[in-house]
């Protein structure tokens, strides 16, 4: 009887020890996640403002070639409503897929490391 004690109390420990490895690992993928969204937020502000300052530039510049600044400005909105219907028509390829293919490398690896153990 005290055998059966001892291994009920080796396998209650050893089920405490996988679900803190378990919390471990989400905590490390979910660190991953986090990281990459803040760093993917703060280049898409700096590639916003640069685009701002380009169409800016490029409107006024238009505008100078053509004589009239409100022309400038037209064209530099339709070349960039045109990138936005692109941008939108391919947003499956350019953002749903690449985030899947992360959420599922990150999640994935800490299976694969589970196995070579």
């Amino acid at each position: 009887m005290d055998d059966f004690k001892v291994l009920f109390l080796q396998l209650r420990d050893y089920l405490k020890l996988q679900k803190e490895n378990a919390a471990m690992g989400a905590a490390e993928s979910l660190t991953v996640l986090l990281s990459a969204a803040v760093i993917g937020f703060v280049i898409i502000n700096f590639v916003i403002a640069v685009l701002l300052l380009l169409g800016f530039s490029l409107a006024y510049w238009l505008g100078g070639l053509l004589g009239c600044d409100a022309l400038g400005f037209v064209i530099v909105a339709g070349i960039m409503a045109l990138l936005g219907m692109v941008f939108w028509f391919k947003r499956k390829c350019w953002i749903t897929n690449p985030i899947a293919r992360l959420m599922v490398t990150v999640f994935m690896s800490d299976r694969n490391k589970e196995d070579e153990l």
